[in-house]
């Protein structure tokens, strides 16, 4: 049986100076935040294209930016202001808040830049058959998690920004009984070496 599903995409204000500040010494503010909006639609772009539910645009700390309100004319997604001071809360409240409406929902990062409409569609479909879905990255953390029914456990006193993101929320879906179906590994844009690592991936595309 279908199921309907929500695709969240969690992104912070795309200002110069506030986003990819670990890219700023080689791209500059400006360079650092271009690249983020750049991936940020990118992501929005293949949320949309997954078809496999409705699209909405988890902003923090503002939702009212210029460009974001662009995004809302240029895409079918809803901006949502996330809600909380810390992370995993409003990771948490955003899953609570969509799955009241939802029978599935997915979280994802926007600098993931393999992520694929294929990704989002198997998440899709496996919380057909598990309460939970896990996209682990490269650094130790994840890009991507899908619930069938709100966890707070897996987003309480995690390590948010350190490389045992990921193991630590494994454990915690252990510990919680779930079933849980994980997808391939990708990686996220950080460091200088990863946007040499994307410039590559975007020139062969076009090809």
């Amino acid at each position: 049986m279908a199921h309907s599903c929500t695709i969240m995409v969690f992104t912070r204000t795309p200002e110069a100076g506030k986003v990819k500040t670990r890219l700023i010494p080689a791209l500059g503010e400006e360079g650092a935040a271009e690249l983020y909006r750049e991936l940020l639609e990118r992501t929005l772009n293949t949320a949309v294209e997954a078809d496999v539910g409705d699209v909405q645009l988890y902003c923090w700390p503002e939702i009212d930016h210029p460009w974001l309100r662009a995004m809302q004319n240029d895409y079918p997604v809803r901006l949502v202001q996330q809600q909380g001071t810390e992370l995993g809360g409003r990771m948490h409240r955003a899953f609570a808040n969509a799955l009241v409406h939802y029978d599935t929902a997915i979280l994802s990062g926007c600098d993931i830049p393999e992520l694929s409409e294929n990704d989002f569609r198997l998440a899709h479909e496996k919380l057909g058959e598990n309460e939970a879905v896990l996209g682990p990255a490269e650094d130790g953390g994840y890009y991507l998690v899908g619930l069938n029914r709100p966890c707070p456990a897996l987003f309480e006193d995690i390590p948010w920004g350190g490389d045992k993101v990921l193991a630590k929320t494994r454990d915690r879906i252990r510990q919680q009984g779930l079933h849980c179906f994980e997808l391939p590994e990708r990686w996220d844009v950080d460091w200088p070496r990863d946007v040499e690592r994307y410039r590559r991936l975007t020139a062969k595309s076009s090809e």
